[in-house]
């Protein structure tokens, strides 16, 4: 039960950082063919105008979600491997106590199910974005 509240709180805190509010730009000077966004990209606020979609790696919707989808991947894989290592110390000392032996088996089948559930997701993210988001 700790380790749930732990992860939840953990999880808040991610996206907590995720959604702070970006520093708010006074006066940004878009060239031609260019769009304002809020989001900063390589310390410039303009991102081409693309009417066409065909180049989409300059769309900003796609720079975002790609970005966010690359944190949490980074956060998933932290969770998994801490949820691994932890469970695998829990069976490794429970010294034949079958709860303790019992809780270290579930950590590490929770984590293992967390992975497939975040691939499921990638997959699915994948499918309806036009063209994929991961090339």
């Amino acid at each position: 039960m700790r380790l749930l509240k732990t992860f939840i709180v953990a999880s808040l805190m991610m996206l907590a950082v995720t959604l702070l509010p970006s520093p708010a730009v006074l006066a940004v000077d878009c060239g031609p063919g260019e769009v304002e966004t809020s989001f900063k990209f390589d310390g410039d606020n303009c991102l081409p105008a693309d009417k066409n979609n065909a180049n989409i790696e300059q769309n900003a919707i796609y720079v975002v979600l790609l970005s966010i989808v690359n944190f949490l991947a980074a956060g998933v894989g932290l969770v998994i491997v801490g949820g691994v290592i932890y469970g695998a110390f829990l069976y490794i000392t429970a010294n034949g106590n079958a709860g303790k032996s019992q809780q270290g088996i579930t950590i590490i089948v929770n984590a293992f199910i967390g992975l497939v559930l975040f691939i499921f997701m990638y997959a699915i993210i994948n499918y309806l974005v036009p063209g994929g988001l991961f090339k």
